[in-house]
């Protein structure tokens, strides 16, 4: 199998030597077949020397996926090779359109002994100096349960809409910290395993969409961005919940009464918004209820008496209804 050499002025993954007339032809087949996929333009023009990511990551597939010995007439082994195409042709094009060159950790990114399966454990993703947007191609890795891009500042751009509507089995997704740009879509809702999204510290902005409370979603965390608008009522779908961090953007209107139907919420910070009216005294009633910061917040007036004081329930009296205020 031809060794690799990097091509550092353009980070070019290339041959060092000719490539058989057998190699050239698996290069255009795994190329025809992901641009059916709508892994490649339809104008884009497949050639093995060609220093793009594409062609790079076409190249460098086939190097890692070949196996000694393949005869041009296995069908049935080529098939499968196909099938796994898709995947590592993605994984490949994150690393290169990523800067993988330079990230601090590239254990095991272009090592023909790391199978698939292994790239959906721990890659080792957040804080590693990963640069550009995430590429549109993360969709064929739609097996992803947990993705950690966080600590990353130099990540930029708008979420691919691929990863909402395409890759459903992600229960877990935390971008947090980064250059993190645009609106969120109505598409979350095809997120049906979503138990944790953590978008903090980004450059969000827009209104919360209906779509995104997901019926699993446990912790949802959109503080320090520039969402605006109100929380929407729909809210109340993701009956789950038990942390919400909504402070420090531009929300604005009175809170929806549906939250009374988070009865497991143990967290709820809306500081630092623009909301309007009176301090809503149906919060003190959330049993599940322990920490509370409405501090500037935009509402006003005199904190209700229920959020401090012991309430009567015969025959004994409960606890403060929130351990933990902040005004």
């Amino acid at each position: 199998v031809p060794e690799l050499c990097l091509c550092y002025n353009s980070t070019a993954l290339l041959w060092e030597n000719e490539w058989t007339a057998y190699d050239r032809d698996l290069f255009f087949l795994k190329g025809e077949y992901l641009r059916s996929l709508g892994g490649l333009p339809d104008d884009f023009d497949l050639v093995p020397e060609d220093c793009s990511p594409e062609n790079q990551a076409l190249t460098q597939i086939l190097m890692l996926s070949r196996i000694e010995g393949l005869a041009p007439d296995d069908h049935e082994t080529h098939e499968e090779l196909l099938a796994l195409f898709p995947e590592g042709y993605a994984i490949l094009m994150f690393y290169l359109k990523m800067g993988g060159l330079d990230w601090r950790i590239q254990d095991g990114w272009l090592s023909r002994d790391t199978s698939l399966h292994d790239y959906y454990g721990d890659r080792k993703l957040p804080d590693n100096n990963l640069v550009g947007s995430i590429p549109s191609e993360i969709k064929f890795l739609n097996a992803l349960k947990k993705l950690d891009l966080s600590g990353n500042p130099d990540l930029v751009g708008n979420l691919p809409d691929e990863m909402t509507t395409v890759m459903t089995n992600l229960n877990e997704i935390t971008i947090s910290s980064t250059g993190l740009e645009g609106t969120l879509h109505d598409t979350f809702q095809n997120l049906e395993h979503l138990d944790s999204l953590d978008l903090h510290g980004n450059q969000l902005t827009g209104s919360i969409p209906d779509g995104l409370f997901s019926r699993k979603l446990r912790l949802l965390d959109l503080s320090v961005n520039q969402f605006s608008g109100t929380i929407p009522p729909s809210i109340s779908n993701s009956n789950r919940l038990q942390q919400i961090q909504l402070q420090a953007n531009q929300l604005s209107g009175t809170l929806p009464e549906s939250l009374e139907g988070l009865v497991d919420l143990d967290e709820l910070n809306l500081g630092v918004n623009r909301f309007e009216g009176e301090v809503p005294p149906f919060l003190a009633y959330m049993d599940s209820l322990n920490f509370l910061s409405l501090m500037d917040s935009g509402f006003h007036g005199v904190v209700p008496e229920a959020y401090c004081e012991n309430i009567p329930t015969p025959p004994f009296l409960s606890p403060p209804r929130i351990r933990r205020l902040i005004v």
